[in-house]
């Protein structure tokens, strides 16, 4: 067992008109990777509770499953300004101190965070650098690896269809050998969806064509 990391997201709402606010807060929740951590949101959100805008604040922090901590007054007028949002965690003993320094007062409370089973490293992956391969080294590699074509012509078919893919794989090893490549540690971009992916690449190629080809035609199809 390892101890469990949490996410943490401090906010301050300056008094007066919200602006952007919600919109603002709504791109921040949605930076944090729901991984199943404990999310913690707190801060001095200047929202009074019996105002609308509270309505539309909470209804926010529901949308990520946040819950809102019940606490007393935490400012001298008498009203909730100092919220903490948690999700994933259970809280208790939460205590409200009056200061003498500040008309905000102070927050405590006791957070209990579950413990997570040590992850399995996550596995690489390997590719060949096609790149690097050079196509007549290729060739020559597998000329000269397969079997004569009367040898050839007498095998079955399996036996055929395994020879020459066991050619084809051992000589593209020993002249384009396997890369590693580390996992990813993070999830890709969540607004990179496959359909985008696929768009890019096609771009990306058809940009690489124009650079090769300098043909006007290339270049429409690499702006479009």
């Amino acid at each position: 067992m390892q101890p469990t990391k949490i996410h943490v997201g401090v906010i301050y709402c300056p008094p007066g008109q919200l602006a952007n606010f919600h919109e603002e807060l709504d791109v921040l929740l949605s930076s944090f990777r729901e991984d199943g951590r404990p999310l913690v949101v707190l801060g001095d959100f200047n929202i009074h509770q019996d105002k609308p805008q509270a309505t539309e604040l909470h209804a926010l922090l529901a949308s990520f499953v946040l819950e809102r901590l019940s606490t007393t007054a935490t400012h001298r007028s008498g009203k909730q300004l100092d919220l903490i949002f948690t999700r994933n965690c259970t809280n208790s003993n939460i205590l409200v101190t009056p200061l003498h320094v500040s008309d905000h007062y102070f927050v405590q409370f006791n957070m209990t965070l579950p413990s997570i089973l040590k992850q399995t490293p996550l596995l690489g992956s390997f590719c060949h650098n096609l790149r690097s391969l050079s196509p007549s080294c290729l060739f020559t590699a597998i000329f000269t690896s397969l079997p004569t074509q009367n040898l050839f012509s007498t095998l079955d078919v399996n036996t055929a269809t395994d020879t020459l893919s066991s050619t084809l794989t051992t000589c593209l090893d020993s002249i384009c050998p396997l890369s590693s490549r580390p996992a990813r540690m993070t999830p890709p971009s969540p607004w990179l969806s496959d359909v985008l992916r696929e768009h890019w690449t096609e771009l990306r190629v058809a940009e690489r064509r124009w650079q090769k080809s300098k043909d006007p035609a290339d270049l429409e199809q690499s702006a479009g």
